[in-house]
């Protein structure tokens, strides 16, 4: 099963923007909460299926939470992620993943 290191200030910027907790979160996605605060302090990764839950529950792409640079809001709006822009962040998914990730993108 593949492990995928996110970046835990994105997936604090989701929260605080739905203003929900943390246990919130866990209860709404079915990941234990001492699993995401482990993600949140970089000391756990998550399966592509606990990303997915993730990127579903805040609509958002499975990339926009493995990019490493903090959320710019004027920017969110103008700048979508592209394969090709994000290809550092796939080093860790199998193919499959990958054109999945491509056919959700397009």
């Amino acid at each position: 099963m593949e492990k995928l290191a996110i970046n835990p200030n994105r997936l604090q910027w989701c929260m605080n923007t739905l203003a929900i907790s943390l246990n919130d979160l866990s209860n709404s996605i079915h990941i234990a909460e001492q699993t995401l605060l482990q993600v949140m302090e970089n000391k756990s990764v998550l399966s592509v299926n606990q990303l997915e839950k993730i990127a579903d529950f805040f609509k958002r792409s499975l990339l926009f939470f493995l990019d490493p640079d903090d959320v710019l809001e004027q920017q969110l709006h103008n700048q979508k992620i592209t394969l090709s822009k994000a290809s550092t962040y796939l080093d860790n998914l199998k193919i499959s993943d990958v054109r999945k990730l491509k056919i959700e993108n397009d």
